[in-house]
């Protein structure tokens, strides 16, 4: 559209070009008529997957909630003739199968470790941590701290330093 309005006005390709910052080619198609002024989404492409959609969407249709993994329908496809990947099938499916909703926490429940996960956990960094990692290592903090905390200290006292 801007660059009709300057040929109109009388300007010439490559002041046009030079002011759009669009090559003179470009330019000459426009005002030709054989290039549009802006891109547009184009169509998509065709995919290999493409003659098999109608089987997929029956077989999902008929598998009701139950979830057939990729590799099974794969299977079935490649007995049919088809010879795309798994990838593009995995993306053909999500675009059927509806997003499964995580399910929401229980009332009263948290995610956090209990007091064994925090000190089995602790127990394990500390085999695999030095001691001077050990130090910045946080600690959950709760009744039970102090007293797993003194144990922590004895077994940090107990390496070897070196």
């Amino acid at each position: 559209m801007e660059i009709d309005v300057l040929h109109r006005q009388g300007k010439g390709i490559r002041e046009i070009a030079r002011e759009t910052g669009i090559a003179r080619n470009t330019v000459r198609a426009i005002l030709r008529g054989e290039h549009s002024d802006s891109y547009g989404p184009r169509e998509p492409r065709p995919t290999k997957i493409a003659p098999h959609a109608e089987y997929l969407r029956e077989r999902l249709e008929f598998a009701g909630k139950t979830q057939l993994p990729a590799t099974v329908l794969l299977r079935e496809l490649r007995a049919q003739g088809y010879d795309g990947g798994i990838t593009q099938l995995k993306d053909f499916l999500r675009s059927l199968r509806p997003a499964i909703e995580p399910e929401p926490n229980r009332e009263g429940v948290d995610n956090e470790p209990s007091h064994r996960q925090a000190e089995t956990g602790m127990e394990q960094s500390s085999k695999r941590l030095g001691r001077s990692m050990l130090l910045h290592v946080e600690q959950p903090r709760c009744k039970i701290h102090t007293l797993r905390q003194k144990r922590l200290k004895s077994r940090m006292e107990s390496l070897p330093i070196g």
